[in-house]
């Protein structure tokens, strides 16, 4: 289980792999599809719509202009935006929309239009209507049970973690959670420290930035993959790195 507010992450697991979760404001059953974790939404009296939690997002989003102008929103131009890929590309943002889940509304939040719907379902093979980001990890205390597939959603103000897991603490840099923690590259090699961003919208369960550490090189054995942000698509390398160490937490 993974609960998780701007302040801290939590990782724990109920000896008999159930989950037993404090009241909360919300709960709902999430959708689990490539490594990512797809929410059902509603805008604006919509059909269901597919969002990614994302707390590497600084803001909430939706994929394509076409949607918007679909669910009636108003938008405006917003500037640039930059992400995977080089270069920037321009977005538009649609203030104050409420967002429902089960018909609960979550969010009052502007939304920021990307264009990168077609992209999207080129890679994946499926529609991906948009994001859930740091918008919702400052209203709430968000916990992730994968075991159940469950969201839920907790007051900040009341909430209170019982549970036997592991707390990290975060440094939030723009809007997004950051985590200090060493890698360990290949067998026999030294510890690197790094700072992580804690980002659920990533199919990935480690990307790391070659070169941003002197020992932060790829192991020899590799593949080459890519990574689609709002930019555009970026090569990258895909290896096994040897461990990874958050706190106490260890991962070989």
């Amino acid at each position: 289980m993974l609960t998780m507010a701007m302040a801290s992450v939590v990782w724990s697991i109920e000896k008999d792999g159930s989950a037993t979760a404090p009241s909360c404001v919300h709960e709902t059953v999430y959708e689990s599809f490539a490594g990512l974790i797809l929410v059902s939404v509603t805008i604006a009296g919509s059909p269901p719509l597919d969002f990614v939690l994302d707390s590497g997002a600084t803001q909430s989003s939706v994929t394509d202009p076409i949607l918007a102008w679909a669910l009636g929103l108003e938008v405006k131009e917003a500037g640039l935006a930059r992400g995977v890929g080089a270069g920037a590309t321009r977005v538009t943002v649609a203030e104050e929309i409420c967002v429902r889940i089960d018909g609960v509304e979550v969010l009052r939040t502007p939304l920021v239009v990307h264009d990168i719907g077609t992209r999207l379902k080129a890679t994946t093979g499926r529609e991906i209507h948009g994001f859930l980001g740091a918008d919702l990890f400052e209203r709430f205390v968000v916990e992730i049970d994968p075991v159940e597939r469950r969201l839920l959603l907790h007051d900040p103000e009341t909430f209170d973690y019982q549970g036997p897991g592991y707390e990290l603490q975060l440094e939030v840099v723009d809007r997004r959670p950051v985590v200090l923690g060493t890698v360990v590259v290949k067998e026999g090699g030294k510890e690197v420290p790094v700072r992580l961003v804690v980002d659920t919208g990533s199919g990935r369960s480690l990307a790391l930035i070659s070169k941003s550490r002197r020992r932060l090189k790829p192991p020899a054995e590799q593949s080459v993959g890519a990574s689609i942000g709002i930019v555009g698509a970026t090569q990258v390398v895909l290896a096994r790195t040897h461990r990874l160490q958050l706190g106490s937490i260890a991962a070989e």
